[in-house]
């Protein structure tokens, strides 16, 4: 069987995580949101993949922390499905690295270039152009299936990797303390609190969400804010949120998010129907 776990705020890594799913066959996806944090995970595929936006030039922290903590089956061959907006850094090797303390060995990292969806994102100049990278999305997730099955391994060693050594923890921490707020014309629907990876948002007596002290920075409130009401601090912003158009609102939800999903094999492209729960 075909494991693969996954963190996702636009609906980037979700959706390329699935499309190679369904392409390997007989494959598990596992958002990391779903899982307990404070104990080791028991990753039971025969390949495991961990796939990941890259954040800051590295990984987030709720990706760090799981891969702190699992566990491998003896035989298991493992990777890292890395999507970014502009280069992947250093993350593959940071990854390599935590897992190598674990005593595991990371066998592969495969990185696939997507449309940014980071706020306040230089102008929109990412989000506004995001045919050519979502067309080439399809490719590269048969490619990224095709040496999952035969195991092939590299990739480790990223271009630019003394950037995540020496910026990554410093621009994440101001990532995670970002100033997110609600506009006025906020309807109080309760969608951003719904798909908060790490449950930082509750509303509060007046239906107006709150964020708590725990963001990943992922940006899911903001790209999936029905009406547009989530800003952060006094940006300026360029263009429309983004998110994976692929993707639909229902996945993103907190329930979608807290059970494992088998998905089965189809050539021909997207999607839901072949999305199950388990």
């Amino acid at each position: 069987m075909h494991q693969i776990f996954v963190f996702s705020g636009t609906g980037n890594t979700w959706h390329l995580a699935k499309r190679t799913g369904q392409l390997l066959g007989d494959a598990e996806l596992v958002f990391l949101s779903g899982l307990r944090h404070d104990a080791a995970v028991l990753a039971q595929g025969d390949t495991v993949g961990i796939a990941s936006p890259v954040y800051a030039g590295g990984l987030p922290s709720l990706v760090k922390s799981f891969l702190a903590k699992v566990v491998l089956r003896r035989g298991a061959w493992s990777y890292l499905l890395l999507t970014h907006g502009g280069r992947p850094f250093g993350a593959g090797r940071q990854g390599a690295r935590i897992l190598r303390e674990q005593g595991v060995a990371l066998d592969a990292v495969f990185s696939v270039a997507m449309p940014s969806g980071f706020p306040p994102r230089l102008g929109g100049i990412f989000a506004r152009r995001p045919e050519g990278r979502l067309a080439r999305e399809e490719e590269s997730a048969a490619a990224v299936a095709e040496a999952v099955r035969e195991r092939r391994g590299g990739g480790i060693e990223g271009a630019f990797s003394w950037v995540t050594d020496l910026f990554h923890e410093g621009l994440l921490a101001r990532r995670r303390r970002l100033p997110f707020r609600a506009e006025g014309h906020c309807t109080g629907c309760g969608t951003c609190r719904e798909v908060c990876p790490v449950e930082n948002i509750v509303m509060d007596g007046m239906h107006r969400p709150r964020w708590l002290g725990s963001c990943e920075g992922c940006g899911a409130c903001y790209a999936w804010c029905p009406v547009g009401a989530i800003r952060v601090g006094r940006f300026p912003w360029g263009g429309e949120p983004y998110h994976h158009p692929g993707v639909s609102l229902g996945e993103m939800r907190g329930g979608f998010r807290k059970k494992p999903f088998r998905v089965s094999r189809r050539e021909e492209g997207p999607f839901p129907g072949d999305v199950g729960g388990i």
